[in-house]
């Protein structure tokens, strides 16, 4: 066992501090104003090798893989005293203190106020054991919360648990107790209840590892997490918050963003394994299914293209090979998929059975992970078999992959790529070789970062088959940063009440990892058929996650589809409109979550940090900063209790009943039912009609498949604004492009910036700032601003004064003759203006001054 007990000596230099102990050297760097990186390796090898940091401020032998993706900073330079047998380490521009006790050898982080963020446990901290595992101690403080560790099941807080992170594939798993699941981010955020700040760990190591979150107890130290890695370096990045959204931005930073994907990603995916299973005719089957759902009035936008598509003799499946008896012509039918307005996404695995008909040209090429003598390909399980794993950290055999990836998915016309089965869990030996960039290693160390290169390999190789069109990239497995090239799920998840409702904070964890795209199987992916009403509440939900797919491999010999119920179809039918009303909304929140990183859907503690009551909510949750769902995960439910947050007040967007914050309430459910609400200073936005059908009448169509043609994009908008009393100033934006190019990125797109002012005393001032070159397709506008007491005297949308209409249908009247004009709702408590969307900034004024019609 090797620990570092005392510190000896220390060296101050021009971008880090060594520290040396009697069992180690440890390396601290300031990265940035919150950000601060601890480093050490008991083998005296401190190689940089990540495939999850874009981020840097070093050299690393992943800087040519990630290539301009990859940023380079500086870090700050450190400054050190001491003062009775304590080191004190910071940087000018950093708001993190590093105390360092020599006798006792640990560290303390502390912000410039000196409030104590985290702590090791003195003397016992940092050790290698004589398993060759690397442990981290910190302590636990009273009131503590954990959340975050990327894709796990059970509650949310995760104080008292123990963690293991190594990528699984879990298929029906327990949606309460299974781990590990199929992602691998040894991330975490701390929030404590007596102080409520906020503050994350990020444990650069995609070795097998585990975290004990306080289950263990020992009685000679403080209550403290032991973090425990089966090899590599110990090496956390400290983020300060004080916010929760300060600790994702800032890690975010670190690990990347998710990119802007097409817009038609964000529609309804379908999906199951059953089609692309039929002995023959698969394409048939499948494009009776779009044209059943065109029928039904269920638009969909795409569709997940199951691997039943590579399966060749015996039903073996073979990557990149198409079987000829159930898709004869591919490129014929993804042209006529679409035609009907639905892209596919086809579904690409790692592993090669050895009756693969390209195995003996890959062995050959040296493609596959070898043995741990680094001889012969290493054998793992696989689907029918025994087969080979491909060995993606070597340059070369990324250049193989992106050939074959392209020469037999992408050349049929596919534009965007399904990587399933990546978790590389299969392959048990540890001690197998990977090229590691022309310096082999353990497998240990790299499993979890196969399915981050196989996305990065698939994103490059869309956007080279075609440089205008955005990538869409779906992965099941995952590292820390595989958002920054895919859209993500909670793999093969279990048909069950429990599901649904553990789902919810199985995405949420997500997104406090860094992952805002994540979803779920709706309706569950594995076991038998859901019951009428669990699948409605299941979609009910699945219309908020940003992923939003209805897929399935039921065991009892069924298909799940949005019309197999006769009793429900409407209630599915209304859920998936409201999908698309939402769209929006949604897709504003995806361009933040791209600029930002923050979540698209979001515990109630990310907005309500404040209240230590909404610390362990898993089932409300926020969609963005305005919107609060409480959705409905219970069998024969007929009320629902809800908790409103302290610090807003609420408006049922169905009832427009208010609810204060801090208070709770029981409200009756129908099965058609989904609990929405707005907060106080919240700006809510959805499309008033459908998306546009266009071509064949199926779908959506997507004009000579360049761009959307405004096909999801509404003809009139429906804002909701909900001010504060007094003293409002709430910022809120609303983003637009054309949802299919890359022209985003040279400014074609449109952002309007809402800042709401002023007071229901007197006036509130809705004001618009527009960024940017792109032609909205929306045409009206229809807000709805919830008023307090009084009803607004009068309204004018900058040099106009809006006509006042007493009476509804002569205010429904004038929105249909999009004239403009106003209407004080006394059942809504809210003023409504229609007017056609102005082209540039603009400036509503709600003036609430009493008018005194009698004159006293």
């Amino acid at each position: 066992m090797i620990s570092a007990k005392r510190l000896l000596s220390y060296e101050s230099g021009a971008d880090s501090v060594k520290l040396c102990t009697d069992g180690t050297k440890l390396f601290v760097f300031f990265i940035n104003e919150n950000t601060v990186r601890v480093v050490t390796s008991f083998d005296e090898d401190y190689r940089e090798l990540s495939y999850n940091l874009v981020t840097t401020a070093w050299e690393d032998d992943g800087d040519a893989f990630f290539g301009d993706m990859r940023r380079h900073i500086t870090p700050l330079v450190p400054e050190v005293s001491e003062e009775d047998g304590v080191l004190s380490l910071s940087a000018p521009g950093c708001s993190v203190r590093v105390a360092v006790d020599r006798e006792n050898f640990g560290l303390k982080f502390s912000d410039v106020d000196g409030r104590v963020l985290a702590e090791d446990i003195y003397g016992a901290s940092y050790y290698k054991d004589g398993n060759l595992r690397r442990h981290h101690r910190g302590r636990i403080f009273e009131g503590d919360r954990f959340y975050g560790f990327g894709e796990k099941t059970g509650s949310l807080n995760k104080y008292g648990d123990r963690i293991r992170m190594y990528p699984s594939d879990a298929m029906g798993y327990d949606p309460e107790k299974t781990d590990p699941l199929y992602k691998h981010i040894p991330f975490f955020i701390r929030l404590n209840e007596k102080t409520g700040i906020a503050s994350g760990m990020f444990y650069h190591n995609m070795s097998p590892a585990e975290f004990d979150m306080g289950r263990g107890k020992c009685n000679y130290f403080p209550e403290h997490y032991t973090y425990t890695a089966d090899a590599g370096k110990l090496d956390y990045f400290f983020i300060a918050g004080p916010a929760i959204s300060d600790v994702v931005e800032s890690f975010t930073y670190l690990t990347g963003r998710q990119p802007l994907f097409p817009k038609y990603a964000y529609g309804y995916l379908g999906s199951s394994m059953y089609y692309s299973e039929l002995p023959e005719k698969s394409d048939e089957a499948v494009l009776t299914f779009v044209d059943r759902a065109a029928e039904e009035g269920v638009t969909m936008t795409g569709f997940m293209l199951s691997s039943g598509y590579t399966t060749q003799a015996d039903n073996k499946r073979c990557v990149f090979t198409w079987n000829s008896d159930r898709f004869p012509d591919p490129a014929g039918f993804v042209r006529k998929m679409k035609n009907k307005g639905v892209r596919i996404s086809a579904n690409v695995k790692p592993g090669f059975l050895k009756v693969h008909p390209m195995l003996s040209e890959l062995k050959d090429e040296g493609f596959f992970i070898k043995d741990q003598y680094g001889e012969s390909p290493e054998t793992g399980f696989w689907w029918g078999g025994q087969g080979y794993f491909a060995d993606l950290t070597s340059k070369k055999n990324r250049e193989i992959w992106s050939r074959l990836l392209t020469e037999n998915v992408l050349e049929y016309g596919i534009d965007s790529v399904w990587n399933d089965n990546c978790e590389v869990d299969s392959v048990i030996d540890d001690d197998a070789i990977v090229d590691a960039e022309g310096h082999p290693e353990r497998l240990a160390g790299y499993r979890a970062v196969t399915a981050n290169i196989m996305c990065r390999l698939a994103y490059e190789a869309l956007l080279k088959k075609d440089p205008r069109k955005r990538p869409f990239v779906v992965c099941r497995a995952g590292g820390a940063g595989i958002q920054r090239f895919a859209s993500t799920w909670a793999g093969d998840n279990l048909t069950c009440w429990e599901a649904l409702q553990y789902n919810i904070g199985t995405i949420l964890g997500m997104g406090l990892s860094g992952v805002a795209n994540q979803g779920c199987d709706i309706g569950g992916f594995h076991g038998p058929v859901p019951e009428p009403e669990l699948f409605v509440r299941w979609v009910q939900m699945g219309v908020f996650m940003p992923r939003f797919s209805i897929h399935s491999c039921n065991t009892d010999n069924t298909v799940t589809e949005p019309w197999m119920y006769e009793g429900i179809r409407e209630e599915i039918r209304e859920a998936i409109r409201l999908r698309y009303r939402l769209l929006p909304y949604i897709y504003s929140l995806m361009e933040r979550s791209h600029t930002d990183g923050s979540p698209v859907m979001r515990p109630l503690l990310y907005k309500y940090q404040d209240d230590p009551k909404v610390y362990d909510e898993a089932v409300q949750f926020m969609m963005g900063d305005s919107l609060m769902v409480a959705p409905v995960v219970t069998k024969g439910a007929e009320g629902i209790e809800i908790y409103f947050p302290e610090g807003d007040d609420f408006i049922d967007l169905k009832t427009y009943e208010r609810y204060e914050g801090g208070t709770c309430s029981v409200l009756p459910v129908t099965i058609s039912d989904i609990p929405m609400f707005i907060c106080r200073g919240g700006v809510f936005t959805e499309a008033e009609d459908m998306p546009v059908l266009e071509g064949s009448g199926r779908g959506i169509g997507f004009g000579n498949e360049d761009r959307a043609v405004g096909s999801l994009e509404p003809k009139k908008l429906l804002a909701y604004v909900y001010p504060r009393s007094v003293e409002n100033y709430d910022v809120h934006t609303f983003y637009e492009d054309d949802g299919e190019t890359m022209d985003h990125e040279d400014g074609v797109f449109l952002r309007s910036t809402m800042t709401i002012s002023g007071g229901f005393d007197s006036e509130i001032v809705l004001d618009v700032k527009r960024e940017g070159s792109y032609a909205t397709f929306t045409e009206d506008i229809l807000y709805t601003v919830f008023c307090e007491k009084a009803a607004p005297m009068a309204v004018y949308a900058g040099e106009w004064r809006l006509e006042q209409k007493l009476y509804a249908p002569d205010f429904y009247a004038a929105v249909d003759e999009k004239e403009r004009a106003w209407y004080y709702d006394p059942d809504k408590r809210a003023v409504l203006i229609t007017m056609p969307r102005p082209k540039g900034d603009y400036r509503l004024n709600i003036s609430f001054q009493i008018h005194d019609l009698i004159g006293m």
